[in-house]
């Protein structure tokens, strides 16, 4: 998957969820984009004496991107250059995958889905 296909995957998502959400939701598109929570994490719980991995946030994607660009596909060879485990790579690499280039033109699908029935 593509960042750019990430990104339009969620958008649709997003209204989709806004649009089938309960009838007493308001339906306009300027207060409904404002009011949808379409995910939601908890805190990461720290106990006193946990071993807790590193961020996910904290792993060096740009690095990871350049050795993608350069053809570099080996987890263990992603892993060892940013000093993670390859799941955590491979977890990164789902979060935050690597951009196309190509150019897209986003589309607004709330006002599309919200003339269905």
């Amino acid at each position: 998957m593509t960042a750019e296909l990430k990104t339009a995957l969620d958008s649709y998502l997003t209204a989709w969820i806004t649009r089938f959400e309960p009838p007493t939701a308001p339906r306009s598109a300027e207060n409904v984009r404002a009011t949808v929570t379409v995910s939601w994490s908890p805190e990461r719980f720290v106990h006193n004496n946990a071993a807790l991995g590193p961020e996910l946030d904290d792993i060096d994607i740009v690095r990871i991107h350049d050795m993608l660009d350069s053809g570099t596909h080996a987890l263990w060879t992603l892993a060892d250059a940013v000093e993670r485990t390859p799941r955590h790579v491979r977890w990164a690499i789902s979060a935050h995958p690597l951009p196309s280039g190509a150019l897209i033109t986003p589309i607004d699908w709330l006002p599309e889905l919200l003339r269905l029935p």
